[in-house]
C-alpha cells in the first residue's frame, strides 16, 4: 500500500489499543503479526500560547540539526536526491543502542501542507541509488513514520505521530521495549525543543529550479547553513524564519554569491519572516543566525524591516560576495491546488501573456489535449494483452517529419498516484533506468 494511503488509513483506524498518557502525550499501539514492534502512535495537543502555529512545529520536526537534540536516537540525514518540490530520497543514520549495532535507513520523505494541516511522512525504498550499509550499520526498514500537524478550532495545535519500523538484525527485547516507549514521546520532545530554542529556519518552497541541496543547523550556535543551487534564470526558494522567538534580537544573513532576495511577512506560514532567494544558474552557500543589533543584516549591511503585509515583497535586497562562510529535510509545498494557502493561488495574467516560454507551453498543452481526446488516424500496434500496454502510431503527411510516426502508449497503473508517477517522469536519473537509450533521447531532444 502506498505510504500516503497507509498513513491516512492508520489515522482513521479504530483498531488502536490505548496504553495511557505520559506528560502531554496519549499513547496507543496496534499489534501486527510477525512485526517486532507493531505500530505505535502518540498524540499531543498544545495551546497556541506554547506552539503558535503548525509551521513552528514542522520547522523543528523537519530539521536534522534540531532532531539531534529532540531525538536522542538520531544521528544524521544525507539528501540523496530531490525527486520534486514535495519529496526527497534520504539516507538516515541512527545511533547504536548498546549492545546492538547502529541502524541506517534509505527513505522517501514527503511533505504536504495546507492552511491548517501538514502531513510529513517517510517510508523505506529500495532502488539502484540505495547506498550500501558501511561498517557497523545494519539496514533497517521504515514501513511508515508520519506526522500529522493540525490547527484545531479550539486554539490548539494537535500532533499525531504514527510509526512502524523494523530495525532488522539482532536486537534484544529489552532494547525493543525501550525504543517503543521512547517513540511516541517524541511528540512532547519536539514541543520542549521549541520551548527552549524556537523554530529557527525552515525551507518551505522550492520554485523553478531553485533548491537547497543540503542544509544543517547547529542548535548550540543557532546557525542555519544551506547549500544553494539554481538552474536557469528563474530558480528560487522560500525560507521561513522565526522572527518572534528565534530571531527576536535580530537576524544575520550571509551569502557567498550575489543573489536577488526579498523579505516579507506572511501570516499563512505563522508569525514569521519569509526570505525569498533567487539567482541565475549558480551555486552558493547561505547562512542565517540570530543577530544582536535588533535588526536584519545581510553581509553586515542593515536592512529595513519589511512591512507586515501578507504577500507584499516590500524589501528588495542585492547581496554582494562575502568571505567564505564556515560551516536538511527540505520542505515542500502543496501537492494539490486546493490545499494551497489562498495567497499563493493568484496568477499575474500579464506575466503569462508576455512570457513566450509560457505561451509555447500552453500551445503544447492544448495540442496534447486534442491528441488525447481523439483516436482518429491512430494505427493499433499492440492491444495490451502482454503487460497491459496498448500502443498506437500515427503519421502526419506533408510535415517536416512526415516519415517519423508519433507514438502513443496507454496503460492502467495500479498502486501509485499521479504525483508519484510524475516524480519518476520528471527525474533525469530515473529515466536513465529505462530500457531505451537515454543518451539517444537526449541527442534527439537537443539536436
Amino acid at each position: 500500500m502506498h505510504s500516503y494511503e497507509k498513513f491516512i488509513s492508520l489515522l482513521q483506524s479504530s483498531d488502536w489499543k490505548a496504553y495511557g498518557t505520559q506528560k502531554t502525550v496519549s499513547i496507543s499501539k496496534m499489534e501486527v503479526s510477525g512485526h517486532p514492534m507493531g505500530i505505535i502512535r502518540g498524540i499531543g495537543e498544545f495551546s497556541i500560547n506554547r506552539i503558535p502555529s503548525i509551521w513552528d512545529y514542522l520547522s523543528v520536526v523537519s530539521s536534522s540539526g534540531m532532531r539531534r537534540v529532540w531525538d536522542t536516537l538520531f544521528d544524521t540525514t544525507s539528501i540523496i536526491e530531490r525527486l520534486d518540490t514535495y519529496s526527497i530520497l534520504a539516507h538516515v543514520k541512527m545511533k547504536a543502542q548498546w549492545p546492538t549495532a547502529p541502524r541506517d535507513f534509505y527513505t522517501l520523505t514527503t511533505v504536504l501542507t495546507a492552511s491548517k494541516k501538514i502531513l510529513f511522512f517517510s517510508s523505506s525504498v529500495v532502488d539502484d541509488k540505495t547506498p550500501v550499509s558501511i561498517g557497523p550499520y545494519v539496514r533497517g526498514h521504515v514501513d511508515l513514520a508520519g506526522w500529522l500537524i493540525e490547527r484545531t478550532d479550539h486554539q490548539t495545535v494537535r500532533v499525531t505521530y504514527v510509526v512502524q519500523t523494523d530495525p532488522k538484525g539482532w536486537i534484544p527485547s529489552s532494547v525493543l521495549t525501550a525504543v517503543s516507549s521512547q517513540m511516541p514521546m517524541l511528540v512532547e520532545s519536539v514541543a520542549a525543543f521549541y520551548d527552549t530554542h524556537g523554530s529557527g529556519v525552515c525551507a518551505v518552497r522550492m520554485q523553478n529550479g531553485g533548491d537547497i541541496t543540503m542544509n544543517e543547523y547547529d542548535p548550540e550556535k543557532k546557525i542555519w547553513c544551506g547549500n544553494m543551487a539554481f538552474e536557469g534564470a528563474n530558480g528560487s526558494f522560500l525560507l521561513r524564519i522565526d522572527r518572534k522567538r528565534w530571531g527576536a534580537k535580530g537576524i544575520a544573513i550571509r551569502c557567498t554569491i550575489p543573489i536577488n532576495a526579498t523579505l516579507h511577512y506572511d501570516a499563512s506560514y505563522g508569525d514569521c519572516l519569509i526570505l525569498q532567494v533567487s539567482a541565475f544558474n549558480t551555486v552558493g552557500r547561505l547562512s542565517i543566525q540570530p543577530g544582536d543589533h535588533g535588526s536584519i543584516q545581510l553581509n553586515g549591511e542593515t536592512l529595513p524591516e519589511p512591512e507586515k503585509v501578507i504577500g507584499d515583497l516590500a524589501v528588495e535586497i542585492s547581496a554582494e560576495k562575502s568571505n567564505r562562510l564556515q560551516g536538511m529535510t527540505p520542505i515542500k509545498e502543496e501537492s494539490m491546488h486546493n490545499l494551497l494557502p489562498d495567497n499563493t493561488r493568484s496568477v499575474d495574467i500579464s506575466t503569462i501573456a508576455n512570457n513566450p516560454l509560457i505561451r509555447y507551453g500552453e500551445d503544447a498543452y492544448q495540442a496534447l489535449l486534442l491528441l488525447h481526446q481523439s483516436m482518429e488516424g491512430w494505427e493499433l500496434l499492440s492491444n495490451g494483452k502482454q503487460g497491459g500496454l496498448t500502443m498506437h502510431r500515427k503519421y502526419f503527411p506533408g510535415g517536416p517529419y512526415s516519415g517519423i510516426p508519433m507514438m502513443r502508449g496507454s496503460k492502467i497503473i495500479e498502486g501509485f498516484n499521479a504525483e508519484e508517477i510524475l516524480a519518476v517522469v520528471k527525474s533525469w536519473s530515473c529515466r536513465k533506468m529505462c530500457k531505451f537509450s537515454f543518451n539517444f533521447f537526449l541527442f534527439f531532444l537537443f539536436f
